[in-house]
Formats: C-alpha cells, sequence, structure tokens
C-alpha cells in the first residue's frame, strides 16, 4: 500500500511524481487521478476580499513579503491595503486573476503568462522590467521594486495563500468560485451595505 502521500494537495503531486520515479509503490490510477483532482480544486480557488472585515492590521502585507522575498516591506507586499478613515472602511487590493489579462497580453517577451490553474506568473528569467504590465493593468495590482529591480503581483501562493492564512479576521478567503451560494451571499451582502450607505 502506498504511503507517505503528504496531506498539502499543492505538495501531493511532486511527492507522487518523485517517489513513482525512485521507487515501485502500487498507486492505483483511481487514486493517483483523485490526488490530482484535489491539488487542481486546490489551484482552482479564488481569494475573496471581505472589506468589512478587514482591521488594516496589515499582517497580510507582511507574511506576502516575506513568503516572497524573505522580509517584511509594506512596499514588497503584492497586498495593498487602503484605508478610508472618514467612512471607517479599509479596503484590500490584489491582483484579480483577469481570465483576459491585460498584462499578459502585453508582455514583449512572452514573461508574464497564466499557468495551467489560471494564475497569471512571472517567469523573472524572460522578464526585461520593461514595467508595460504595469501599464495595462486597469487595476493597478502590478508593482515594481527599485531596490530588487522587479515586477511582482499575486501568485495566490500556488494554491496556499499565506495571506488567507494569517488573516485573523476573516477579511480573506480562498474560496472555490464555483460555489455559488458564498458568491450570491458576497454579492447579497455588498448589495446591503451599499443599500444602508444610500439611506444614510
Amino acid at each position: 500500500m502506498y504511503q507517505g502521500v503528504l496531506i498539502d494537495p499543492c505538495c501531493i503531486l511532486p511527492c507522487i511524481q518523485f517517489d513513482l520515479r525512485t521507487h515501485d509503490y502500487p498507486v492505483s490510477k483511481k487514486i493517483e487521478g483523485r490526488l490530482r483532482d484535489l491539488a487542481r480544486n486546490a489551484m482552482a480557488k479564488q481569494i475573496v476580499l471581505k472589506p468589512e472585515k478587514c482591521v488594516n492590521c496589515q499582517t497580510c502585507l507582511m507574511v506576502c513579503s516575506f513568503k516572497h522575498f524573505g522580509e517584511f516591506s509594506t512596499t514588497l507586499s503584492a497586498i495593498s491595503v487602503f484605508d478610508y478613515e472618514e467612512d471607517v472602511i479599509t479596503v484590500p487590493v490584489m491582483c484579480l486573476q483577469c481570465d483576459e489579462a491585460y498584462c499578459v497580453n502585453i508582455c514583449p517577451t512572452g514573461a508574464m503568462s497564466h499557468n495551467k490553474y489560471g494564475t497569471a506568473k512571472v517567469n523573472y528569467d524572460k522578464c526585461i522590467g520593461c514595467k508595460l504590465c504595469m501599464q495595462a493593468c486597469p487595476f493597478g495590482n502590478i508593482s515594481y521594486s527599485p531596490k530588487l529591480k522587479k515586477i511582482f503581483k499575486c501568485d495566490r501562493c500556488d494554491g496556499d495563500p499565506e495571506c488567507v492564512k494569517h488573516c485573523s479576521s476573516g477579511a480573506l478567503l480562498n474560496l472555490d468560485p464555483e460555489d455559488k451560494p458564498a458568491r450570491k451571499r458576497a454579492v447579497a451582502d455588498s448589495l446591503k451595505n451599499m443599500v444602508i450607505e444610500g439611506v444614510a
């Protein structure tokens, strides 16, 4: 019986590929297919923002920069948090992982591309730092570090986003986009808030 499969879906595929090359474990096609589905589902999820729960602790910024660059820095985070003091609300903003991504389409070297899970990622071996992707993004969710001479954006941490794991207020969630009840509730919550603001 095959043993040693890691629980984390993002680690399952590398573990299987390594063991199958070096050991003779009898892994059935059904089990292997199921494990691949688990890993695919982990990556298919999307980060959902709930601004009404954000307390501007900036923990998400810190863990993001540390995960990708090894230091705690708001300027190296792929997340931005905007504070509207008059309205008493803070709004976290990050890459929306557009299906028709202008950043991917405009990149002259092919450094920006979608992986098979729909995440737009940067290949730094191809990136020349032209910053066209920054100009193309209609939401301004791509940043550049003069210090590192690199552009950077949210890559969803390959399916296991650190910002979500460390968000204590629940302002960031990692949800399946096909989870329609959750999506409908999120839209309803937003409409409710707009109505309340309009009445006030």
